[in-house]
């Protein structure tokens, strides 16, 4: 596959619904960088999807947005105040001491990044080819 498919999560989603594979989506993203137009525009002008399939993937991909920034929200601020308060109290015996500022907002990823990220919040370059085709499909 080609590296910008690992850019397109709306592609990766129809590769998990089994709805295109991924050397359809290779063809699209093709024509997508040459034309200029959305991906979803491609594959329905290509006869690979159609509009209520998209219409269904683009949701899905609306609702794991909204619950992943939701979780970011609740789970956020508790793991990373447990976190500093670990490293505080770990660090209050050394004589270099680094303060953590609890105040810090949590930044959300980009796009490369969160492409890089699967479903579970794992780094795919952590899991084994194994696991991570188990957790592709």
């Amino acid at each position: 596959m080609a590296t910008h498919i690992q850019k397109s999560r709306l592609g990766l989603l129809l590769i998990k619904n089994r709805l295109i594979t991924p050397q359809q989506l290779d063809r699209a993203l093709n024509v997508q960088v040459t034309t200029g137009m959305r991906l979803g525009e491609v594959l329905i002008e290509q006869g690979m999807l159609t509009k209520a399939q998209l219409n269904r993937a683009l949701k899905k991909q609306s609702r794991q947005r909204l619950w992943a920034s939701i979780l970011v929200m609740v789970l956020g601020p508790l793991s990373f105040g447990s976190l500093a308060s670990m490293n505080q109290s770990s660090q209050s015996s050394e004589s270099h001491s680094i303060q953590l500022n609890q105040s810090t907002p949590v930044k959300p990823l980009g796009d490369p990044k969160q492409a890089q990220i699967n479903h579970e919040g794992i780094p795919n370059s952590v899991l084994p080819n194994e696991l991570s085709k188990k957790t592709s499909d």
